[in-house]
């Protein structure tokens, strides 16, 4: 019973991902593990681009039948090892570990084009949507933190949602941190 009550404790209900408070406990353990055995890692943040306007127009429940399709789309697309988690409201979070920054890329590339080529339907209209990704890659030798990392990961998702939507952006500048 208690294994059940963790495993909740982690899980997003509307999704069936992994919650914030996993994102933030699997990352710092694969921080630790980067460090440790000089291990590549990096992130994925996700933000829908105009889901507030559907939500407005269609309603809450066509925004979570949205949401939970694209954490579908998602889940599908990545390896076993990695953590896919809604971070917030309509925001999801990958941690990627052995992965090198142009891994982590291509992989938010193939998100973006799954996303925007997935159709959702509302049983009145079908629909598709687009994404914005922000992506970073742990700097190890920089003595980068946990918050810095995280930073930096938003500062790219910021840059794309900034820059239109529907775009990834790679977080390589150090000043992000």
């Amino acid at each position: 019973a208690q294994n059940r009550i963790v495993m909740i404790s982690r899980k997003d209900m509307l999704t069936r991902l992994f919650n914030r408070r996993c994102f933030e406990e699997e990352l710092e353990s694969e921080i630790s593990k980067s460090r440790r055995y000089k291990t590549h890692l990096s992130i994925i943040l996700i933000d829908f681009d105009n889901l507030k306007t559907i939500i407005n127009d269609l309603g809450n429940q066509t925004g979570d039948n949205i949401l939970a399709s694209s954490a579908a789309v998602i889940q599908s697309m990545v390896r076993n090892n990695d953590v896919v988690c809604r971070y917030g409201g309509q925001e999801f979070g990958i941690v990627l570990p052995n992965t090198e920054l142009n891994g982590a890329r291509m992989l938010a590339e193939r998100i973006r084009k799954a996303i925007a080529g997935h159709h959702f339907d509302d049983n009145r209209e079908c629909m598709s949507l687009t994404v914005s990704i922000g992506v970073a890659a742990f700097d190890r030798e920089a003595g980068t933190t946990f918050s810095d990392f995280v930073k930096q990961g938003f500062n790219a998702l910021t840059c794309a949602l900034e820059n239109g939507g529907n775009s990834v952006v790679i977080s390589t500048d150090k000043k992000d941190l």
